[in-house]
Protein backbone atom coordinates (compact mmCIF):
# COMPACT_ATOMS: atom_id res chain seq x y z
CA UNK A 1 0.00 0.00 0.00
CA UNK A 2 2.63 2.27 0.66
CA UNK A 3 4.40 1.56 -3.23
CA UNK A 4 1.12 2.74 -4.63
CA UNK A 5 0.88 5.53 -2.39
CA UNK A 6 4.64 6.43 -3.23
CA UNK A 7 3.37 6.12 -6.81
CA UNK A 8 0.62 8.65 -6.48
CA UNK A 9 3.05 11.48 -5.34
CA UNK A 10 5.94 10.93 -7.69
CA UNK A 11 5.68 12.81 -11.08
CA UNK A 12 4.37 10.00 -13.29
CA UNK A 13 2.13 9.24 -10.44
CA UNK A 14 0.35 12.67 -10.73
CA UNK A 15 0.62 12.58 -14.61
CA UNK A 16 -1.16 8.87 -14.76
CA UNK A 17 -3.68 9.94 -12.10
CA UNK A 18 -4.07 13.69 -14.19
CA UNK A 19 -4.74 11.25 -17.45
CA UNK A 20 -6.91 9.07 -16.13
CA UNK A 21 -9.35 11.62 -14.92
CA UNK A 22 -9.12 13.40 -17.91
CA UNK A 23 -9.98 10.48 -20.00
CA UNK A 24 -12.98 9.70 -17.34
CA UNK A 25 -14.24 13.19 -17.79
CA UNK A 26 -14.14 12.97 -21.63
CA UNK A 27 -16.19 9.67 -21.24
CA UNK A 28 -19.07 10.99 -19.22
CA UNK A 29 -19.34 14.21 -21.47
CA UNK A 30 -20.27 12.19 -24.61
CA UNK A 31 -22.30 9.87 -23.25
CA UNK A 32 -23.95 12.42 -21.12
CA UNK A 33 -24.19 14.91 -24.91
CA UNK A 34 -24.93 11.47 -26.71
CA UNK A 35 -27.80 10.77 -24.56
CA UNK A 36 -29.25 14.54 -24.48
CA UNK A 37 -28.67 14.46 -28.41
CA UNK A 38 -30.61 10.87 -28.50
CA UNK A 39 -33.67 12.56 -26.30
CA UNK A 40 -33.14 15.76 -28.41
CA UNK A 41 -33.63 13.81 -31.78
CA UNK A 42 -36.67 11.85 -30.42
CA UNK A 43 -38.70 15.00 -29.49
CA UNK A 44 -37.84 16.28 -32.96
CA UNK A 45 -39.18 14.06 -34.96
CA UNK A 46 -42.21 13.57 -32.66
CA UNK A 47 -42.45 17.32 -33.19
CA UNK A 48 -42.29 17.31 -36.60
CA UNK A 49 -44.85 14.20 -37.15
CA UNK A 50 -47.16 16.03 -34.98
CA UNK A 51 -46.99 18.89 -37.49
CA UNK A 52 -46.90 16.94 -40.73
CA UNK A 53 -50.46 15.05 -38.91
CA UNK A 54 -51.77 18.71 -38.42
CA UNK A 55 -51.31 19.66 -42.05
CA UNK A 56 -52.44 17.17 -43.81
CA UNK A 57 -55.63 17.34 -41.47
CA UNK A 58 -56.27 20.70 -42.46
CA UNK A 59 -55.68 20.33 -46.06
CA UNK A 60 -58.48 17.40 -45.69
CA UNK A 61 -60.79 19.16 -43.69
CA UNK A 62 -61.04 21.96 -46.15
CA UNK A 63 -61.50 19.18 -49.31
CA UNK A 64 -64.17 17.43 -46.76
CA UNK A 65 -66.85 18.30 -49.74
CA UNK A 66 -64.29 16.39 -52.48
CA UNK A 67 -63.98 14.01 -50.31
CA UNK A 68 -67.83 13.28 -49.69
CA UNK A 69 -68.23 13.66 -53.67
CA UNK A 70 -65.71 11.08 -54.20
CA UNK A 71 -67.34 9.10 -51.59
CA UNK A 72 -70.83 9.33 -53.97
CA UNK A 73 -68.89 9.29 -57.03
CA UNK A 74 -69.93 12.60 -57.54
CA UNK A 75 -73.24 11.98 -58.99
CA UNK A 76 -75.14 13.12 -56.11
CA UNK A 77 -74.49 16.62 -54.60
CA UNK A 78 -77.12 16.80 -52.53
CA UNK A 79 -76.26 13.41 -50.93
CA UNK A 80 -72.56 14.50 -50.82
CA UNK A 81 -73.89 17.77 -48.99
CA UNK A 82 -75.51 15.52 -46.36
CA UNK A 83 -72.37 13.34 -45.61
CA UNK A 84 -69.90 15.96 -45.44
CA UNK A 85 -70.39 15.97 -41.61
CA UNK A 86 -70.04 12.62 -41.65
CA UNK A 87 -67.11 12.38 -43.66
CA UNK A 88 -65.07 15.87 -40.92
CA UNK A 89 -65.74 13.44 -38.39
CA UNK A 90 -64.45 10.83 -39.78
CA UNK A 91 -61.01 12.30 -41.08
CA UNK A 92 -61.10 13.76 -37.18
CA UNK A 93 -61.39 10.69 -35.74
CA UNK A 94 -58.46 9.63 -38.17
CA UNK A 95 -56.39 11.97 -37.12
CA UNK A 96 -56.99 11.17 -33.34
CA UNK A 97 -55.90 8.09 -34.21
CA UNK A 98 -52.40 9.14 -35.75
CA UNK A 99 -52.15 11.46 -33.22
CA UNK A 100 -52.58 9.08 -30.41
CA UNK A 101 -50.08 6.66 -32.40
CA UNK A 102 -47.40 8.84 -32.60
CA UNK A 103 -47.54 10.34 -28.86
CA UNK A 104 -47.79 6.77 -27.87
CA UNK A 105 -44.39 5.73 -30.14
CA UNK A 106 -42.72 8.97 -28.72
CA UNK A 107 -43.47 7.98 -24.58
CA UNK A 108 -42.39 4.36 -25.77
CA UNK A 109 -39.64 5.41 -27.00
CA UNK A 110 -38.54 7.95 -24.11
CA UNK A 111 -39.27 4.79 -21.78
CA UNK A 112 -37.19 2.41 -23.61
CA UNK A 113 -33.95 4.22 -24.51
CA UNK A 114 -32.68 5.20 -21.15
CA UNK A 115 -31.96 2.32 -18.94
CA UNK A 116 -30.28 2.27 -15.64
CA UNK A 117 -26.78 1.71 -17.35
CA UNK A 118 -27.17 4.19 -20.29
CA UNK A 119 -28.13 6.52 -17.95
CA UNK A 120 -25.96 6.59 -15.20
CA UNK A 121 -22.39 5.36 -16.58
CA UNK A 122 -22.07 8.91 -18.07
CA UNK A 123 -22.55 11.07 -15.21
CA UNK A 124 -20.77 8.66 -12.96
CA UNK A 125 -17.76 8.07 -15.65
CA UNK A 126 -17.55 12.19 -15.22
CA UNK A 127 -17.82 12.79 -11.85
CA UNK A 128 -15.00 10.24 -11.79
CA UNK A 129 -12.91 11.71 -13.66
CA UNK A 130 -13.60 15.12 -11.67
CA UNK A 131 -12.47 13.22 -8.74
CA UNK A 132 -8.93 12.01 -10.00
CA UNK A 133 -8.26 15.40 -11.97
CA UNK A 134 -8.82 16.83 -8.15
CA UNK A 135 -6.57 14.10 -6.34
CA UNK A 136 -4.06 14.87 -9.27
CA UNK A 137 -4.07 17.91 -8.64
CA UNK A 138 -3.87 17.97 -4.59
CA UNK A 139 -0.79 15.24 -4.75
CA UNK A 140 1.19 17.89 -7.19
CA UNK A 141 1.48 20.15 -4.03
CA UNK A 142 4.46 20.02 -2.26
Amino acid sequence: MGFVIAFLHSNAGIYVTATIGLVFQLAGVYLVVRDLMQAHGMARKFTDNMNIIEKAHQELQDDSMAVAREYTQGEDEAWSTMIRPTVEIDMRARKVELVTRQIVGYLLSEVQVPNRWKTWIGPAALLLGIVLAYAASMLSVR
